[in-house]
């Protein structure tokens, strides 16, 4: 990208100053309240995995659980003495919700720092740092740092992986190349859809070859690409035919939608416009930078018409190339402003965007609950008001809540669309706790609630849904009929 003129650079130790403080403020975001949340059901299976015998998947994507099993090791928790269908002994295990995430919170803040430091490689000093702005406020990125899986190490070894290609291929440097394939194994060594980067590096070397700016890469390059290429998809394709792996699928446009709205509205609108302008500076990091935020929303969206049960959260890599177009953005703003009207004026819009995001932050903490159902809180009202002998029904995802909060393996599972006629075999009070999604919701999650039922406690979000709400319901079986 051409470097901006008419004012002074800012230095390498300037540079460095304000980059390390921008990470201390992303740590606070992410170390603060890490433990609030309730535990969400895929962060226990994070556990599961842990504790058990490698499998399949172990094998397939080792670094995808390894951060967890050090991180517990570390905090003195037994790792291999650990069930992995022991849900109801976890706690007193040592396994608490802040304790599970440290690991991915560290390297969120990791992730602030890093990306922000090699995102010199494509652009000014000042517009990485409004980048590494961006990162250390956006609320996807703390969701994913304050998420007990592997999402935010994905994001990490995939971005530095692109921002190493695209510096490699510019300089051709055969080391940094050397270092992008490093990169790119541990990305998905972390996880399988990983290698949806080469979809970007496919459009780059088009555009490349377009502008001249590059070589053919020649028989033994196009051998190297087709090999990695189907050994990936072999593996990806090995590994869907062996995995139990099942969840409900997100459509198409949900997926595009969802994205949109975790980057943020402003934010994507601001790195859209962004990309058009810089298509008259510097075409390829443009289209290269497009093609990072979307190839990976069009590889959601073709594996869900191909009936895979793809999720808008699989397009999390994407978040470095919306942040860094939207960074670009604000940068063009800033001069444009400062050459008309004044500096003042002109770091109105970048403040606006970041403080937005802190905003977003606030909700994210305080109306949204961590955007993670409030199970803990449901599961303490029954432990609070529950009488000896009562037992706990719960559906499917909620059981294995109900067993890790309540500390017990008697929960019995109910199947979520249940009618009166299930609830039939109890002879004795139960508490029931089942999730409810939005009203926007439709489908699966639709269903009707016995009247019997007693209503007796409901957690929700206060802020913009889908986030599922957790009821808890009492029942008590009819007396039987006098003789």
């Amino acid at each position: 990208m051409t470097r901006p003129t008419g004012e002074p650079q800012v230095s390498r130790a300037a540079f460095w100053t304000i980059l390390i403080l921008l990470t201390i403020s992303g740590a606070a975001l992410r170390f603060w309240r890490l433990g609030e949340p309730s535990m969400w059901v895929d962060e226990l299976f994070l556990v599961m995995h842990v504790a058990e015998e490698p499998g399949l998947d172990e094998y397939l994507r080792p670094l995808a659980y390894l951060p967890t099993a050090i991180g517990l090791e570390l905090q003195g928790i037994d790792v291999d003495g650990l069930s992995p269908e022991g849900f109801h002994q976890w706690r007193d295990a040592g396994i608490d919700e802040a304790t599970l995430r440290l690991p991915s919170a560290v390297i969120g803040v990791l992730s602030v720092l890093i990306l922000g430091w090699l995102t010199q490689r494509l652009v000014d000093r000042r517009t990485a740092l409004m980048l590494t702005a961006l990162l250390a406020v956006s609320t996807w990125h703390l969701w994913i740092s304050q998420t007990a899986r592997f999402y935010v190490q994905q994001i990490l070894f995939y971005n530095i992986c692109l921002i190493l290609y695209y510096d490699g291929t510019a300089r051709r440097s055969v080391r940094t190349l050397l270092a992008c394939a490093l990169f790119f194994v541990l990305a998905f060594m972390t996880h399988l859809t990983s290698p949806m980067i080469l979809g970007v590096f496919a459009v780059d070397a088009v555009v490349r070859r377009w502008l001249g700016q590059g070589a053919r890469p020649g028989a033994l390059g196009g051998l190297l690409w087709g090999v990695g290429l189907l050994v990936c998809a072999a593996l990806v394709g090995w590994w869907y035919y062996k995995s139990s792996f099942t969840a409900a699928g997100h459509s198409a446009l949900v997926i595009v939608g969802g994205t949109v709205l975790f980057v943020g509205v402003p934010v994507a609108v601001l790195a859209l416009g962004a990309g058009l302008w810089l298509w008259r500076v510097d075409r390829r990091l443009a289209v290269f930078l497009l093609a990072s935020i979307a190839v990976p929303v069009a590889t959601m969206v073709v594996l869900g018409w191909l009936g895979h049960p793809v999720q808008t959260r699989y397009v999390r890599p994407s978040i470095y190339g919306w942040l860094l177009l939207a960074a670009i953005g604000l940068e063009a703003i800033r001069r444009t402003l400062r050459d008309n009207a004044g500096a003042a004026l002109a770091w109105t819009p970048v403040l606006a965007i970041i403080g937005l995001g802190l905003f977003n932050d606030l909700a994210y903490f305080t109306g949204g609950y961590g955007y993670r159902p409030r199970w803990r809180e449901a599961f303490e009202y029954v432990e609070q008001h529950r009488q000896p002998g009562e037992r706990v029904l719960a559906d499917t995802i909620p059981s294995f809540q109900a067993r890790y909060y309540l500390r017990t393996d008697e929960v019995q599972e109910i199947r979520y669309h249940f009618s009166l006629k299930d609830l039939a075999p109890l002879d004795r009070p139960a508490w029931i706790v089942m999730q409810a999604m939005s009203p926007t919701s439709r489908g699966v999650y639709t269903r009707r609630i016995p009247p019997e039922l007693d209503l007796k406690a409901c957690y929700s979000h206060r802020i913009f849904q889908p986030y599922s709400s957790v009821h808890v319901y009492y029942y008590r079986p009819p007396d039987p009929p006098p003789r």
